[in-house]
């Protein structure tokens, strides 16, 4: 298990438009999956959640936010997603991030998520972590990187 995943060296990706990231991850908690560009900690992150279980739907936003949420995993369950990062090398825009997430429980739940780093640098390194608190991904989690032409 493992308190956080790290994907760097980024900018060895420069020739892709986009990167996508695919996930499925259990961990030792219910809660938000977050994202941090570049180990930015500042105010500089906002994001919007749409979700549903076939029979209801909610959503949730955040702005000036230290990092941003991208997933939502429950208990020991298993959970999927997977997360676009648009523009990521770009040096004249702020970064778009767009994830699609869900677990197959009796929970059900499927997210829509999107999000922003508040920032024009070129991404080179994007962290993937838990709540703070001690929580951490379970063994056998899955991340992995793909860049998008």
């Amino acid at each position: 298990s493992a308190s956080s995943v790290t994907f760097s060296g980024l900018g060895a990706y420069s020739g892709y438009k986009s990167l996508q990231i695919r996930t499925v991850i259990s961990a030792d908690f219910s809660g938000s999956i977050w994202l941090r560009a570049n180990s930015d900690t500042g105010s500089n992150y906002a994001w919007h959640r749409l979700q549903g279980n076939g029979s209801s739907a909610a959503s949730q936003s955040a702005t000036t936010q230290s990092k941003m949420e991208i997933h939502y995993v429950y208990g020991l369950g298993w959970s999927a997603g997977v997360y676009d990062l648009l523009d990521f090398s770009s040096t004249s825009k702020y970064k778009t991030f767009r994830g699609l997430g869900g677990v197959a429980d009796a929970t059900s739940v499927i997210r829509l998520m999107s999000g922003l780093w508040q920032n024009t640098s070129a991404v080179t390194s994007l962290t993937i972590s838990p709540p703070d608190g001690g929580y951490n991904l379970l063994t056998g989690s899955r991340f992995s990187l793909y860049g998008v032409k």
